[in-house]
């Protein structure tokens, strides 16, 4: 650096001072000193980065915690909770009173459901006694109330009907056919029964040769082939296949609208144009329900160039059954 100062006096100049420093020595103070300086922010910033990301996860924790109880819970684990005991207090509070309200849940589940496992069973006997009574007195019954008589014995039957089907899904909620899963036989002679049914309203059933699947799932399979028999007109024909890993039941009936396929899965559905066909509605209900046990998907489709379409899809179809 070179630095030129006058010199003189007054307003006279009599010379000039020039000074010619290195600086090499200063800039290498000063770049030590920003080095340093730098340094320390970066320490600095790495530590509070850490010590915020430290802190976050402490705070987060509960809400992750609850994130997980909850998708849980969605699919079906009841009996899942929050593991409380870390974070900020407001939080733990919230992870006791989503634990509180999840127990509350589910104990008025397991009562509904043992309400109407219990009703169900309890019915059971009084209609089939009902039933009986109602057989012994049509010896007695005048020419003229042959009519309503039926009417009466037909309707004790649809409740009999009615009071199994809620049987056999309150079972399937509440876990009992955890048994179903584990037995594994031929589908094919289990559903051969369904022949005589079908040839008895001219219909034609087409079974597959050979398919090996839990118990669970010809029960599925049963439901889907009672429906087909009460909806597909004479001289139809139902087929039943195993594509890829999925099980397909399907007819070539009238079929289902679009929106009515999503609903009628639904319990007690019944569509407008089958209003009066016997069945409780839930028949489809008790195939989803059991399709879940199976950790399976149940859907309904449009079977070309008409019908419907029963499909259980396994969760992994390159597994088979």
């Amino acid at each position: 650096m070179l630095v030129a100062e006058p010199a003189g006096r007054d307003a006279q100049l009599s010379g000039v001072v020039l000074l010619l420093a290195p600086t090499t020595q200063a800039r290498a103070d000063v770049s030590l000193v920003w080095a340093g300086l730098a340094l320390g922010a970066l320490v600095a910033l790495g530590y509070s980065v850490l010590a915020a990301r430290g802190l976050a996860r402490w705070i987060l924790r509960p809400v992750t915690e609850l994130d997980r109880t909850t998708q849980a819970i969605a699919e079906g684990h009841l009996d899942a909770r929050a593991h409380h005991g870390v974070g900020p207090s407001e939080l733990r509070r919230l992870e006791e009173r989503f634990n509180a309200m999840a127990d509350a849940v589910s104990s008025t589940l397991d009562r509904q459901r043992a309400f109407v496992a219990d009703a169900s069973h309890e019915l059971r006997t009084p209609l089939t006694v009902l039933s009986l009574r109602l057989e012994n007195l049509e010896p007695h019954l005048r020419s003229e109330g042959t009519a309503e008589f039926e009417e009466a014995l037909a309707e004790v039957d649809r409740l009999a009907g009615l009071v199994e089907d809620l049987l056999a899904l309150a079972r399937v909620e509440a876990g009992a056919v955890t048994g179903e899963l584990d037995r594994v036989a031929e589908l094919a002679p289990r559903l051969a029964g369904w022949r005589e049914v079908y040839a008895a309203k001219q219909l034609t059933l087409e079974l597959p040769v050979s398919l090996v699947a839990p118990e669970a799932v010809a029960r599925i399979a049963d439901i889907a082939l009672d429906n087909a028999q009460k909806f597909v007109p004479p001289g139809g024909t139902v087929t039943v296949t195993l594509r890829e890993g999925v099980l397909r039941i399907a007819d070539d009936g009238p079929g289902l609208p679009e929106e009515e396929r999503s609903q009628a899965i639904g319990r007690f559905w019944r569509a407008g144009a089958h209003a009066n066909v016997p069945g409780s509605g839930l028949g489809l209900a008790i195939a989803a329900e059991l399709a879940k046990a199976c950790g399976a998907t149940l859907a309904l489709g449009r079977n070309e160039p008409h019908g419907l379409v029963v499909e259980l899809r396994p969760a992994q179809p390159d597994t088979g059954w």
